[in-house]
């Protein structure tokens, strides 16, 4: 059991995880991290990895654009601060894509000015 087991196995994220995934046997659900820093993008990938997903992380903005061109993940967990291009410009990418703009985005960022700026986000 690691630190994270415990007060993730109930939390609401969990359980709109396993809502997500019903009780079907299948392959494992494809989480995108895109978010430079090494540090937090491990730490999302092991909460991710204990919800049973299949996670790959990118790093950097211009990478994470032609990745979505190829894939479409089941979410994406997305920082806005991002070398290159930024995380409003590929979430502004994924809601113009018929393919992706139904995929479910966790904006990530310490710009604390997005917290009240809901309507940016809709």
């Amino acid at each position: 059991m690691t630190v994270f087991d415990i007060p993730f196995r109930d939390s609401r994220f969990s359980k709109y995880l396993e809502n997500k995934r019903g009780n079907k046997r299948m392959e494992k659900p494809f989480a995108l991290i895109i978010e430079d820093d090494r540090d937090i993008s491990a730490l999302f990938r092991h909460v991710l990895d204990i919800a049973g997903y299949h996670t790959e992380i990118i790093l950097h903005g211009k990478e994470a654009i032609q990745r979505l061109d190829s894939v479409r993940p089941d979410i994406v967990l997305l920082d806005l601060h991002l070398p290159v291009v930024s995380g409003t410009q590929i979430l502004e990418h994924m809601r113009a894509d018929e393919r992706l703009k139904s995929v479910p985005v966790v904006v990530i960022t310490a710009y604390a000015a997005c917290r009240s700026s809901r309507t940016w986000f809709s």
